[in-house]
């Protein structure tokens, strides 16, 4: 458990980092346990049978210190920090105190005497202190966790903390009788394997249920997004076919005055309305196309584009653009031969719209803006 522990490093929740702590007592415990009881066994080795005995009486308390400890931090995980501390002060101060006096014992053999022959003599304070005050302890925090067990979010804390109150009272009474057996450090260690094992279990079940929850949050997000798009759709496309309308009957008057008798400088506005006309239906168009875009269905529709087309286009939509802040539009055809491009030529205008705009836009007043279109043939 405690290698598993390390190799996860910064994913460790605090109920994890605390279980940590627990198992790092009773290990301690443990060892000086073993280490006193080969002591015993062992001759004239009497200073270190008193030292490692004073530490295991001085430790026996520790552990149920420890699950208290995780207990009343499990129970108030949602309240202040400085109510914790004072509550986990008194909870521990009888176990400082006793360890006080546990580590004194040399000196006043309140828990036991050992003379240098090695023989052991319990002390007058073993029954009240060493054993009483472990029991009793040990239902202090049975007491605090019936008290405080809906507090408890999780049913195998309240399990598993219940199991190891109830056992540690009746087995130190076992370990009283028998000294040396090891029946308490094979229940802990079973305990400590319940313990991990169903804070597992829990961590898979909250994950999976994470997991759940966040799926239906995305399929609510999808169908949300999914009418959102629906309605986007049906709005431009409402918008676009109405805006069509009289844009096309713009077109057709036009086309119309156009086969009428007018002065040249009316025939010239007219070309221009007509080419800013059928520029403005383009871009109706593209929002049309928009839906086809989204799906990845464009088409592109390609047709002859001749120059003097396209010149009548930038005359049209540019160079009032560039009349308005005074500049000068120069239109260089260059030397080009006499082929026509077939280009989708709502598309190709557009480019060029976006361009030339951005390019009127960032030219200072009385500047030049020059579109030079040149031929390079391509090999294959």
């Amino acid at each position: 458990m405690l290698i598993k522990s390390l190799r996860r490093k910064g994913q460790r929740d605090r109920q994890q980092k605390l279980l940590m702590i627990v198992l790092g007592v009773s290990m301690l415990n443990c060892v000086v346990d073993f280490i006193s009881s080969t002591a015993m066994n062992l001759n004239n080795n009497w200073l270190l049978y008193e030292v490692s005995l004073t530490l295991y009486f001085a430790l026996m308390p520790t552990v149920t210190a420890a699950w208290i400890v995780y207990m009343l931090v499990l129970i108030h995980s949602y309240q202040c920090s400085t109510r914790i501390r004072q509550q986990l002060f008194l909870v521990l101060l009888p176990v400082i105190c006793y360890f006080i006096l546990a580590i004194s014992n040399p000196w006043n053999s309140l828990f036991f005497s050992l003379s240098k022959d090695m023989r052991y003599t319990r002390g007058p304070m073993f029954w009240p202190l060493a054993i009483c005050f472990y029991s009793v302890y040990s239902m202090l925090g049975l007491v605090i966790l019936i008290f405080n067990h809906k507090k408890l979010t999780q049913r195998s804390n309240m399990l598993f903390l219940s199991t190891f109150f109830i056992a540690s009272i009746f087995l130190l009474e076992i370990q009283v009788q028998f000294p040396g057996s090891l029946i308490s450090e094979i229940s802990y260690a079973v305990l400590f394997i319940f313990c991990d094992a169903t804070v597992e279990e829990e961590k898979r079940e909250q994950l999976v249920q994470k997991i759940q929850e966040q799926n239906i949050e995305l399929e609510k997000s999808v169908k949300k997004a999914s009418s959102a798009s629906e309605a986007k759709s049906d709005f431009l496309s409402r918008m676009s076919h109405d805006i069509r309308t009289p844009l096309n009957g713009i077109i057709g008057m036009t086309y119309l005055t156009q086969k009428m008798e007018l002065p040249d400088e009316a025939r010239k506005n007219l070309d221009k309305i007509n080419t800013s006309s059928k520029f403005l239906l383009g871009l109706v168009n593209d929002i049309l196309d928009m839906s086809k875009m989204e799906s990845k269905k464009i088409e592109l529709h390609t047709e002859p584009y001749y120059f003097e087309d396209f010149n009548k286009y930038l005359d049209a939509v540019i160079r009032p653009l560039c009349e308005e802040k005074h500049q000068r539009f120069v239109f260089d055809v260059g030397q080009i031969s006499e082929k026509v491009p077939l280009l989708d030529i709502i598309r190709m205008n557009r480019i060029f719209f976006n361009l030339l705009s951005n390019a009127v836009k960032y030219t200072p007043e009385y500047g030049t803006i020059t579109l030079r279109i040149s031929e390079k043939l391509i090999s294959d």
